[in-house]
């Protein structure tokens, strides 16, 4: 083989090898979401931290899950620093609007009052559980100055 056409295969196997990598996204989570493997419970959550002004914290969270769950929502979040120093835990509940019941998705937020000109980021516990057992998802926010 003359040694054109040896560069030109071996060109060829290479792009074949990087367009392999690359892959799709075709079935990809919209932005701020996991999709989670090995759940038949998550088909995918995520939550943003948004800080609306005077101190205020405000978590939105977003679920679905793959049938209809007897609770889905938050179960609880952990508000940090953005040092990493725990704050405190915020509990979830269908009257504070982080969980809801008899429901396949979920998307709410709750507002936590914190100190003015702080940074912080939030780890969300999402829970999706129905008669057979439950699952339990960990999410880490992005940070925002309070």
């Amino acid at each position: 083989m003359n040694t054109y056409v040896k560069k030109l295969v071996s060109l060829l196997l290479v792009l074949t090898m990087v367009l392999g990598c690359l892959g799709t996204n075709a079935g990809a989570a919209p932005a701020g979401t996991n999709s989670p493997m090995a759940s038949n419970y998550f088909a995918l959550y995520g939550a943003k931290l948004i800080a609306p002004g005077g101190g205020k914290l405000c978590v939105a969270g977003n679920v679905e899950a793959m049938s209809t769950m007897s609770s889905i929502g938050m179960a609880y979040f952990r508000v940090y620093k953005a040092d990493g120093t725990f704050v405190t835990t915020v509990i979830g509940s269908i009257s504070n609007g982080m969980l809801q019941s008899q429901s396949d998705a979920y998307n709410g937020n709750y507002t936590y009052q914190a100190s003015p000109g702080t940074t912080y980021y939030v780890v969300v516990t999402f829970t999706c559980s129905d008669a057979y057992g439950y699952d339990t998802r960990n999410y880490t926010t992005n940070t925002v100055i309070a």
